[in-house]
């Protein structure tokens, strides 16, 4: 059965928002709007691409297209805003 998240944003700003690898990195997450545009299968295998759109001193937003490694197919799109001391 398919785990479904309720609050996708809560989920995103305390789980995502919280990675050790971004925490070391020095990016905290401040905001972020996700768009799910298509269901895939359990165990499908997604790719994520995140490209700077503005980057300033310490702020910088992101897009974030997630989509299905094989087919290609966009299943998500997330805007983030960051803040960054690196």
């Amino acid at each position: 059965m398919k785990k479904e998240t309720a609050d996708p944003i809560r989920y995103a700003r305390e789980v995502v928002g919280k990675d050790p690898m971004a925490r070391h990195l020095g990016i905290e997450v401040l905001e972020s709007k996700i768009n799910f545009l298509n269901g895939v299968s359990e165990g499908t295998r997604l790719e994520a691409v995140a490209r700077p759109v503005e980057r300033k001193r310490t702020i910088g937003l992101w897009n974030v297209e997630i989509r299905a490694e094989r087919a290609g197919l966009l299943v998500a799109a997330c805007q983030g805003l960051t803040y960054h001391t690196a």
